[in-house]
């Protein structure tokens, strides 16, 4: 088992978007977490106009309350503060002016598309926040048609300075065969730089990264694995470039 592990995606805190309800939810999916070998997450609450609007301070105290039920499943489960920022016009100032919609208080922005985004909409986009000092992860990259379509786009992302995270769900193949044989060909290609469980609950979509970590190593190697799942995103909390 690869012991580790960071989750820099996942909505784990409760009542506060569509992942855990309740704490006892945010409780077990931490259990989950930790039996898998994850001992780093970055919990990442969505942020999305007209859905998912919930004030930073409200967040922020349930972020507090989750912090105290991961201590009480182990001493050494540490938690951060995220968010999965879906675009909007605003969201360069927001960032400037509120830490809790970075990345663990970094330059690094988790950020959502919508699935029919174009590549240049999200080409623009990136761009805009790269030029405001900030580092775009592109979220579930697979889930974007502009990009899924063809990956060479995501060449040019990462040549921009943007980053790649996919979901662990989708290299396993929980979410489909075409799914799977993108996720294989951009790891293999090189051009993913963080994996994710973008877990919401126990069940339907579970923790899965210590899945994903075998599957990883018997596909792709040990050192792949340990760089998706552990060096890139412990960079990402060092604010370090990966």
């Amino acid at each position: 088992m690869l012991t580790g592990m960071v989750d820099v995606h996942c909505h784990i805190l409760p009542g506060v978007d569509d992942g855990a309800r309740t704490p006892a939810d945010t409780k077990a999916m931490l259990e989950m977490q930790y039996e898998q070998g994850v001992r780093r997450i970055i919990v990442t609450p969505h942020l999305r106009r007209d859905m998912f609007e919930t004030p930073a301070d409200v967040i922020e105290e349930a972020f507090l309350k989750t912090k105290e039920l991961a201590r009480q499943v182990a001493g050494d489960l540490m938690l951060y503060l995220g968010c999965e920022y879906h675009v909007t016009s605003e969201m360069t100032e927001v960032l400037r002016n509120d830490w809790r919609r970075r990345m663990a208080g970094t330059k690094y922005v988790l950020t959502e598309f919508s699935g029919s985004a174009s590549f240049e909409s999200i080409r623009k986009k990136v761009n805009e926040i790269l030029q405001y000092g900030f580092r775009p992860i592109v979220a579930h990259v697979e889930r974007c048609m502009g990009l899924a379509e063809k990956p060479e786009n995501l060449d040019e992302l990462a040549e921009m300075g943007a980053y790649v995270q996919v979901n662990a769900s989708s290299v396993i193949g929980e979410d489909g065969r075409t799914v799977k044989a993108f996720c294989k060909r951009i790891i293999k290609d090189q051009q993913v730089h963080l994996i994710a469980s973008d877990a919401h609950d126990c069940k339907r979509r579970a923790p899965n990264l210590g899945a994903c970590a075998q599957y990883l190593s018997k596909k792709f190697g040990d050192a792949v694995a340990e760089k998706l799942l552990i060096t890139n995103p412990t960079k990402l909390i060092s604010n370090d470039y990966m």
